[in-house]
């Protein structure tokens, strides 16, 4: 999808009118497509970016075990998973959070939760690649299926359900094996100027982009771990 974005943009710009307009197009378009290249190649971090793998509930010996798998760019969705795995297993479950591309079994858990930020219109390629390589064995597990957007109402501060139709459906659509439960989470999620690249930063300034900030709410994240772990016990 986003070979084409690129090759439909480099097009337009070879048909802009004017010499000097057309070289400058074309430089504005190489930098975008690089920039998309390599925004989505994989994980990256910026100066306060983490990554959380862990495990807790060891104590639920009845409770299901539960994968928590992820994919982040610059950590915040890593931050969200960690306060959501604390609280699946404060709930009883017994849970395991990985980064979803060092995700090695999936057959050994009862259910599954997977998560990603909205990036470039859709999921990152480490969540992608996670539902590819096991979307034969998700289809018999339970899943659950959180996003973070910065695609929010500027009054309530909460994910536009639009995200859902434009962002999310699309990738689903994609594996249609995998069944998510309950309500897709829909976290307010983070994005600083300063962790994007330049290119990326000229997009999201000529699109009119304004929404920055730290907007995760994990009031937001909690109501709907609560109503994910009630499913998945």
């Amino acid at each position: 999808m986003k070979k084409g974005f690129f090759l439909s943009s480099f097009a337009l710009c070879l048909h802009a009118k004017g010499a000097s307009r057309r070289m400058v197009l074309l430089f504005l378009c190489i930098l975008l497509g690089f920039s998309i290249c390599v925004g989505t190649a994989g994980t990256a971090f910026g100066e306060e970016g983490v990554i959380y793998e862990g495990s807790c509930g060891q104590e639920n010996t009845s409770g299901k075990k539960v994968l928590l798998a992820y994919d982040t760019k610059h950590g915040s969705t890593s931050e969200v998973a960690e306060k959501m795995a604390g609280e699946l297993c404060a709930s009883g479950l017994q849970v395991d959070t990985q980064l979803a591309w060092n995700v090695e079994d999936v057959a050994s858990y009862d259910a599954v939760v997977l998560g990603s930020p909205i990036y470039w219109a859709t999921f990152l390629p480490g969540a992608l690649n996670f539902m590819d390589r096991y979307r034969s064995t998700l289809a018999s597990k339970t899943v659950a299926v959180f996003v973070l957007s910065t695609n929010t109402d500027k009054t309530t501060g909460l994910v536009d359900e639009n995200s859902l139709e434009f962002f999310v459906e699309p990738v689903l659509d994609q594996f249609p094996e995998i069944k998510p439960v309950g309500s897709i989470g829909l976290i307010p999620g983070r994005i600083l100027f300063n962790e994007v690249l330049p290119m990326e930063f000229v997009n999201l300034k000529l699109s009119g982009y304004d929404v920055v900030g730290d907007l995760r709410n994990y009031d937001v994240e909690s109501a709907w771990t609560q109503e994910i772990a009630a499913l998945l016990k």
